[in-house]
């Protein structure tokens, strides 16, 4: 692993983490450094997202064991907070990322990019777009990786910036279309409610847990909370989208206090943290 730098992202690998990944790894290497995108061995791609990632070509990624990050050189992309991935031990050299900043990235990382934009694959086209040439195949993953984070641009925080920047990649696109082509809604599993599009994260001196439900109406959302009250979890932050009425649930629990939102519109984690 010596001199290689691996570009990786968070662990359970979304559409734009993939494609970040894939992306920051082609910049590094224009800039000569030898780079390769990668992911964590033994992961597993959220299933919401495998109708996205079967369309993108992630042959070229480097599988790295538990054993490897002490060893490796990193560059976190569409996270910063190691909670999410390679954990602390490991040597990282920069982050592009589009979430809110760590207290690790702002202690650790000296060369960290923290974009608005709703995707971080948008963050690193809008950033190096002047500098690289970006294939055909490389702006569509773009667009999907989009499609994915901003909810088919139903997502609160889709700005017209993010409009705009799509429009530049020319590609032709009917996000009805894709919506019907790509999307898949969560699990009902009782086994798999809590489980789905999975992250640690930092929020200030605190660890929570957190799962998304994506769901066509609020069949499920009682369930969802008694599972969340009933479980091991002392933190955890529950969002419970219902696509139908455009409305998003969100459950905190605290030990053993539960607290409940509604709002309007499909709100991201993103936007709650």
């Amino acid at each position: 692993m010596k001199d290689e730098i691996y570009v990786i992202g968070h662990r359970r690998p979304d559409t734009d983490s993939i494609v970040s990944a894939k992306l920051m790894a082609n910049v590094l290497r224009y800039k000569g450094f030898n780079a390769h995108p990668a992911i964590m061995q033994n992961d597993q791609i959220e299933q919401n997202e495998k109708s996205f990632i079967s369309n993108i070509n992630i042959s070229d990624f480097r599988t790295i064991s538990d054993n490897d990050i002490k060893s490796g050189t990193f560059y976190l992309v569409d996270h910063n907070d190691v909670a999410q991935s390679i954990n602390f031990n490991a040597n990282i050299i920069g982050c592009i990322d589009h979430h809110m900043l760590s207290q690790f990235a702002k202690e650790n990382i000296k060369n960290v990019i923290i974009s608005d934009r709703v995707s971080c694959a948008l963050a690193i086209y809008e950033k190096y777009k002047w500098i690289i040439p970006f294939t055909e195949q490389e702006k569509n993953d773009i667009l999907l990786a989009t499609m994915s984070d901003s909810k088919f641009e139903m997502s609160s925080y889709f700005t017209n910036q993010d409009k705009i920047l799509l429009d530049s990649l020319q590609i032709p696109y009917n996000t009805k279309q894709l919506f019907n082509k790509f999307f898949i809604f969560s699990s009902t599993d009782d086994k798999k409610l809590l489980s789905q599009n999975f992250r640690n994260i930092q929020i200030g001196n605190s660890l929570y847990q957190s799962g998304t439900l994506e769901l066509p109406n609020t069949d499920y959302l009682n369930t969802f909370i008694n599972k969340i009250k009933k479980s091991d979890y002392e933190n955890y932050l529950g969002i419970y989208c219902d696509r139908n009425n455009n409305e998003t649930f969100v459950i905190i629990k605290e030990g053993n206090e539960i607290k409940k939102e509604k709002y309007n519109g499909i709100i991201s984690r993103k936007k709650i943290i």
